[in-house]
């Protein structure tokens, strides 16, 4: 038996015995059921692939789609928006940028706030033209 405590999944008790290789008996409840030393698992998951088939390194902010590390690094392919000219003095948004009203309607249509944001190129789209139509709105 291993040396961390093993619970019965159904009632909760310690008091179990091993009836075969990772499987036990609880002794309060009857109940049969397998456990694994967590120490002997192994991740066998394969790595996330970005749309061109490298792995991924970085995923966008919005809808979690796996970016490679050429297009998270360079944008190459239109696959990484920048949020950069939204936050910066010089933006002709910049005037918004203390406004509760503009920081409400970013947060409730998920328009990443900071300026480092990755961004796939759907979702790119996607935050420029709310930003376009919330700086319409509050003129």
């Amino acid at each position: 038996m291993p040396n961390e405590a093993i619970r019965c999944p159904s009632c909760g008790a310690g008091d179990v015995r091993q009836s075969a290789s990772d499987s036990y008996v609880c002794k309060h409840c009857h109940a049969n059921f397998r456990w694994v030393d967590p120490t002997r698992i192994t991740d066998t998951g394969k790595p996330s692939l970005c749309s061109c088939g490298r792995v991924a390194v970085a995923f966008c902010v919005r809808c979690q789609q796996p970016l490679c590390k050429v297009h998270e690094e360079d944008g190459t392919d239109g696959w990484v928006f920048s949020l950069e000219d939204l936050h910066s003095p010089s933006s002709r948004y910049a005037r918004y940028h203390a406004e509760p009203e503009w920081i409400r309607q970013l947060e409730e249509h998920k328009v990443p706030r900071n300026e480092d944001a990755i961004l796939c190129e759907k979702c790119g789209r996607e935050c420029y033209a709310i930003i376009e139509a919330i700086g319409k709105r509050l003129g």
